[in-house]
């Protein structure tokens, strides 16, 4: 018979009611209905408080890098599609397929969970930006997808988070991660492990194709679209880190181990392994590194042993972006480079992302 480690729930600061048996298997349970941050309180109406001052520049940000899918001229890399070598057109329609299902997830998660169940105004308001968003990244995403020949492959990337085998099994990872039944705190992270370690290799390929002027005005999109969701990343993560009652270190990476895993068996099967710009040993690095940043932004060690990338070589995020329908013009701001830091009004120092997703 198993038995559960005896602990009061709610105790301990690192406890969001995860007990682990004897036999390394998981009792999962939570604690929002303890939690200041979850559910109806009295900060549900409050757009203040110190500590807030990160989340408030955060939706700053997102409020004043808003774009529009009219801004995104899909058709007009309908010639260069035709044109690209057959083995890269069949794993950037795998790529069309990830994030036309992937976005949808994201985007009902986000309503259901997030924006729902968040205890405090400035949360809601981010969450908000970020529905607001994502429903511009579905239009792209279907505007993506009309670069295809046939029905049958049309049907392909409308169902791919289903049929296609490895990006169901990363579907069927975020669904177990973001039911409404878990905690605030596990949806939370199951988000920003999602937005990260899924979508960032996603990002990276179209990255190599962007300097060959290959599907220009994907890529570009592909550029605005990284933008925000290393934005929403880095919300997530602060917002768990504000959170009393977190997950045990050790099953934050468990989460982020059974990740890594599944999106490198994406790559191994659909990555080709004579294409001159694909290097699948980068791609893996690429998404170790990405892991890493996540686990340190949710307050875990670094998990694996890699190598440094050029920063041209991953661009989840832009250096700038101007928004022509807006006046004054609206710029985005790099986020999530390098040398990234967000300050608050008074000038102080809020996030240094210290390094590159």
């Amino acid at each position: 018979m198993t038995t559960t480690t005896t602990t009061e729930r709610g105790t301990s600061p690192t406890d969001a009611g995860h007990v682990k048996n004897e036999d390394g298997t998981w009792v999962i349970k939570h604690n929002d209905y303890r939690e200041e941050l979850v559910g109806d309180n009295r900060s549900r109406y409050r757009l203040e408080g110190d500590r807030f001052t990160e989340i408030a520049e955060l939706v700053r940000q997102a409020t004043t890098s808003h774009w529009n899918e009219s801004e995104v001229i899909v058709y007009l890399d309908k010639t260069k599609w035709e044109k690209l070598p057959l083995a890269l057109r069949e794993v950037t329609k795998n790529v069309f397929a990830f994030f036309y299902g992937f976005d949808s997830l994201v985007g009902i998660n986000v309503v259901e969970n997030l924006h729902a169940r968040s205890g405090h105004a400035l949360m809601r308001r981010f969450f908000g930006e970020q529905i607001s968003i994502e429903g511009v990244h579905e239009d792209v995403y279907w505007k993506f997808a009309s670069l295809v020949s046939t029905d049958e492959e049309l049907l392909r990337i409308r169902d791919g988070i289903y049929e296609i085998p490895n990006i169901a099994k990363m579907h069927q990872w975020s669904s177990k991660y973001m039911r409404t039944e878990l905690s605030f705190a596990e949806i939370l992270v199951a988000s920003a492990i999602t937005e990260s370690v899924f979508f960032s290799a996603m990002f990276h390929f179209f990255a190599q194709l962007k300097p060959l002027n290959l599907l220009p005005n994907v890529t570009n999109a592909n550029d605005f679209i990284s933008r925000d969701e290393g934005l929403h990343v880095m919300g997530a993560c602060s917002m768990y880190r504000m959170l009393t009652h977190k997950l045990p270190n050790e099953y934050v990476e468990k989460m982020i181990r059974e990740a890594v895993d599944i999106k490198i068996d994406f790559l191994r099967t659909f990555l080709p392994k004579d294409e001159p710009i694909i290097n699948v040993d980068d791609f893996e690095n690429h998404v170790r590194l990405v892991a890493n940043k996540t686990a340190s932004m949710l307050g875990c060690r670094q998990l694996y042993a890699v190598h440094d990338e050029p920063t041209t070589a991953n661009r989840f995020a832009l250096d700038t972006k101007t928004n022509f329908f807006d006046s004054p013009s609206t710029e985005y701001t790099n986020l999530t480079n390098g040398d990234a830091e967000i300050y608050g009004p008074d000038g102080k120092l809020l996030i240094n992302t210290d390094g590159d997703f």
